[in-house]
C-alpha cells in the first residue's frame, strides 16, 4: 500500500476516534478547556454576582462541554451542607457578603490542599458602604495568603469608560513589582492569562489589593515578597484611591498613606502561588471586582458606553483565558476506565493498520 493511503487510513480512524470521544466536537466558544468542573458560591451573597448577573458565564463554560456547581445553602433543616466536589479545578468566591463558618474555611482548605486548584475572589468599592472585605479577607488568612483586599474605591478619570468609577485596569502601566520587574500582566502567568487582550478590562467600582506581610499590611506597589505574587492587571497613572464610607480603617492604606509613591498604578488583579509543600501548589487570584459577571458589561467584548478604547475591553477574553490555563480535568476513580478505552482505542486502531501494512508487504 502507497504511503499516502497509509496516512489517509490513519487519519480516517483519528477523526472517527475524534466524534466518538467525549466532548470531541464543542460548540463555538472562547472557552477551549472541556471536561472540566468549575463552582460558584452563591450562597455568601454579592451585590453584583447574581445567577442572573454569571448566567453569561455559567453558559460560555456549559457550551464548551464543562459543568458548573452553585453552591447554595440547600439544607432544609439549615445544616452545614456547603461542600466543594472533588472534582473542581476552580471555585469562584462572589463578592461575599456573610462571613464563612469555620466548616467552610476548612472546607475550601481542604479543596485547596488537593493540588493545582484555583480560587477567585473579587471586592467591590466602598461607594455605599455596603461591601464589607472582612468574609474574602477571612478566607485568603485562613489559606495562609500574603493577597488581601483593601477597603477603598478606585477611581480613574482618564483611562475608564465614560465615568471615572467605570475603572480600566491596564497592561500599560509602569513595572513595580520589584521582584520580576516585569511589566504588568508579563510574567510566567500573566503572559497566559493576558493573551489577545490588546487593551484592558472594565472593572466597575473596584478596590485594590493589599499585602500582608510580617510587618503588617502594606503597599503592594514596588515591594518584593517571600514568594510568588504577580499582579496581571494595574490600574493606571491617574487613578486615585479614596476613603468613601470614612471608615479610617486598616485597609484603606491607599487613600489614607499612599507613601512615597503617590497615586496611581494600584494593582486591580494580582495572583498569589500558594506553596503548601514541595509537590503541592494552589492558587488564587484576587480582582478588585468581579470581572467575570456580566454586570455592567465586565464579561463582555464590549463596555457599557462605548467610551474606553473605542468601545472593546476583555473582560471576557481575560476570564475566559483564566478557565482555560487554570482548568484541569480531574477523573475520579470511577469514570478511569472509560476514558482509558477512550484514550487506547485510536492508538490500537493505528496500530493494527500499521501492523496489516507491514505483513501484506
Amino acid at each position: 500500500m502507497k504511503r499516502k493511503y497509509i496516512l489517509a487510513s490513519i487519519l480516517i480512524v483519528g477523526m472517527v476516534a475524534g466524534m466518538v470521544s467525549p466532548a470531541a466536537l464543542p460548540p463555538p466558544s472562547y472557552i477551549n478547556v472541556s471536561n472540566i468542573v468549575v463552582v460558584i458560591d452563591l450562597y455568601h451573597g454579592g451585590f453584583h454576582t447574581t445567577e442572573f448577573d454569571l448566567d453569561p458565564l455559567i453558559n460560555n463554560i456549559t457550551l464548551a462541554g464543562n459543568e458548573v456547581i452553585l453552591l447554595n445553602d440547600t439544607g432544609v433543616d439549615k445544616k452545614w451542607t456547603w461542600s466543594i466536589p472533588n472534582e473542581a479545578s476552580i471555585l469562584f468566591l462572589t463578592q461575599s457578603d456573610y462571613n464563612f463558618t469555620m466548616e467552610e474555611l476548612v472546607e475550601i482548605k481542604r479543596w485547596m490542599m488537593l493540588e493545582n486548584r484555583l480560587l477567585v475572589v473579587s471586592g467591590d468599592s466602598d461607594y455605599g458602604g455596603y461591601f464589607s472585605n472582612y468574609p474574602i479577607n477571612t478566607v485568603l488568612d485562613y489559606l495562609g495568603a500574603i493577597i488581601r483586599l483593601d477597603g477603598t474605591s478606585i477611581s480613574d478619570p482618564v483611562d475608564s469608560d465614560g465615568a471615572s468609577y467605570r475603572v480600566a485596569a491596564t497592561i500599560s502601566g509602569r513595572a513595580l513589582n520589584a521582584e520580576t520587574d516585569n511589566t504588568p500582566g508579563v510574567g510566567l502567568v500573566g503572559e497566559a492569562l493576558t493573551a489577545g487582550c490588546d487593551a484592558g478590562i472594565i472593572l466597575h467600582g473596584p478596590c485594590s489589593i493589599l499585602a500582608n506581610t510580617s510587618a503588617g499590611l502594606k503597599d503592594m506597589r514596588g515591594i518584593a515578597f517571600p514568594r510568588f505574587v504577580e499582579t496581571l492587571w494595574w490600574y493606571g497613572q491617574n487613578a486615585t484611591s479614596d476613603d468613601s464610607d470614612v471608615t479610617d480603617g486598616d485597609y484603606d492604606i491607599y487613600a489614607l498613606d499612599p507613601d512615597e509613591l503617590g497615586d496611581g498604578f494600584y494593582p486591580g488583579v494580582v495572583f498569589e502561588d500558594l506553596i503548601h509543600s514541595l509537590d503541592i501548589h494552589s492558587y488564587v487570584i484576587a480582582a478588585g471586582e468581579a470581572f467575570y459577571t456580566y454586570y455592567k458589561f465586565m464579561y463582555n467584548m464590549y463596555t457599557e458606553t462605548g467610551v474606553y478604547n473605542g468601545g472593546e475591553h476583555f473582560g471576557m477574553m481575560f476570564t475566559n483565558n483564566i478557565i482555560n490555563y487554570f482548568g484541569i480535568p480531574v477523573i475520579s476513580a470511577d469514570d478511569t476506565p472509560f476514558a482509558f478505552l477512550f484514550a487506547i482505542i485510536p492508538l490500537v486502531a493505528i496500530g493494527t493498520i500499521y501492523a496489516l501494512i507491514r505483513r501484506k508487504r
